[in-house]
């Protein structure tokens, strides 16, 4: 019995110390961090704004570190290739993904990805928001919603859309707006943004979402016209725009987004660390001004909050997938 019992404390305090062992230990691997190169993954080409403001963020975080930090952009699959990358990676918080609202897209359009972005992925901040602008040609007899409406029921499938290519959020953003306002228009997937610039420009399709900084110059020069932002809130760098939201399309919002996701079971104190060098270089007065030239508004928002943003992006777009009967061309 005096056996028995000995046997059994001796098994309680080992649990004990093992357990006190663990929480010690975990601080610990955080203080540890980053202990070599961090690579922040952008599944973009360069030059566009997932890659903008990761390069701006990554120069912020070499910084605080105390570590070079890489930019390795690597496109393909609309964003999924890069995000498989970060996926597979230790979680040990040294390969990061700077991806866009894609991410969402994505799990709505290929059920079967390889890569399951709540499963596989874990959330440290949503970085940037940026929202798109519904603009026509300056030829279309259209000065705002209301009239894009009266022109589009009088010539049930006359008008034509432009997108960047089928299930491309400024895509899937006008099928949300088709959803809401029963609009009949054609769409024009094209190769990219440049193409469907250029087909806006030259009158080859009728109207498009742009992004604000895409949008602006050629709003200043007359050769399209902006009827209204995706946002709930007017952008500050088109203050004179109403929301479509204020048009009477309640509550109508289709953002793209950018934030950072790192390999899911990267310890919580590590995510953390990250996450606070973010905020504070999102916080930095040169990073605010770099993106409001771009149109954009810095966000910096807590990884719970941004885990529950993502999954409500991806129920949104799902449904529109759905009940729109989008299909890949």
């Amino acid at each position: 019995m005096q056996l028995a019992k000995l046997l059994t404390s001796v098994v309680f305090i080992s649990l004990l110390l093992a357990g006190s062992a663990a929480l010690f230990r975990a601080p610990a691997y955080a203080q540890e961090f980053p202990s070599r190169t961090i690579t922040i993954i952008v599944p973009f080409p360069p030059g566009g704004p997932g890659d903008i403001f990761g390069r701006s963020i990554a120069q912020r975080l070499a910084a605080a570190f105390g570590r070079t930090v890489i930019v390795d952009n690597r496109p393909g699959a609309t964003g999924n290739i890069g995000a498989e990358v970060v996926a597979r990676a230790a979680p040990d918080g040294h390969t990061i993904l700077h991806t866009s609202a894609a991410v969402a897209l994505s799990r709505a359009l290929y059920p079967k990805l390889s890569v399951n972005a709540e499963r596989d992925l874990a959330a440290v901040s949503q970085t940037v928001l940026l929202p798109l602008v519904l603009v026509v040609h300056s030829s279309l007899p259209a000065r705002n919603l209301k009239e894009l409406l009266a022109l589009a029921r009088a010539n049930p499938g006359a008008l034509t859309f432009g997108s960047p290519g089928s299930g491309a959020l400024p895509h899937l953003a006008m099928e949300l707006l088709k959803l809401h306002t029963k609009l009949d228009i054609r769409h024009i997937p094209y190769k990219g943004g440049g193409p469907v610039q250029t087909a806006l420009l030259t009158g080859e399709v009728h109207l498009a979402f742009l992004g604000v900084p895409v949008a602006r110059p050629h709003l200043s020069s007359g050769k399209i016209r902006a009827l209204g932002v995706s946002a709930l809130k007017r952008s500050a760098t088109l203050p004179d725009v109403p929301t479509l939201h204020e048009t009477g399309i309640k509550d109508f919002e289709a953002l793209n987004w950018f934030g950072f996701f790192v390999p899911a079971k990267t310890p919580p104190a590590i995510v953390m660390r990250i996450h606070a060098e973010v905020v504070k270089a999102l916080a930095a007065p040169e990073m605010k001004e770099r993106l409001a030239v771009e149109g954009a508004e810095g966000v910096g928002s807590m990884p719970t909050d941004f885990a529950a943003f993502f999954r409500s992006e991806f129920r949104k777009w799902s449904d529109v997938v759905q009940r729109s009967g989008t299909k890949l061309e």
